[in-house]
């Protein structure tokens, strides 16, 4: 198995995940780099992307957090776990823009923000995990 740095893929995912209409991202299965390109190409490394990123199969396209069911369900498994009674207002909240600003700001006045971090940073952990292992890849902490 090839190793991807996780922090390379994470960055990766969260940059695709919020901006999934300007940005991609792929992983080298030969060498397990990660390449971010977009509008803002300066977030690639200082030597430019391969020329043929997106049409050559040694390069796959690293997922976005919805991808992962690591978004909105994320939310929603979170609320049903730890406050059941709050789920229709989260329900409502990822019904208009602004949701996970909303969630926060519900999570922190019921103290339970230092629980969604560590919630969404093992779910996280796991997908990633996952989705290498799927595509014959290892996540590592460092080359």
């Amino acid at each position: 198995m090839i190793n991807v740095i996780k922090q390379d893929l994470e960055f990766a995912m969260e940059t695709v995940s919020a901006d999934r209409f300007e940005m991609s991202a792929y992983v080298c299965t030969v060498t397990g780099k990660v390449w971010v390109v977009g509008f803002e190409d300066d977030l690639c490394e200082l030597d430019s992307p391969p020329v043929d990123l997106h049409e050559n199969d040694r390069y796959i396209m690293v997922p976005t957090k919805v991808d992962l069911d690591l978004g909105r369900r994320l939310a929603i498994k979170f609320t049903e776990s730890f406050i059941p009674e709050e789920l229709e207002n989260v329900y409502a909240y990822f019904r208009r823009a602004g949701a996970y600003g909303k969630f926060k700001v519900l999570l922190n006045f019921k103290g339970l923000l230092d629980n969604w971090y560590q919630f969404e940073t093992e779910h996280v952990d796991r997908g990633l995990i996952d989705w290498c292992e799927i595509n014959g890849l290892r996540l590592c902490d460092d080359q």
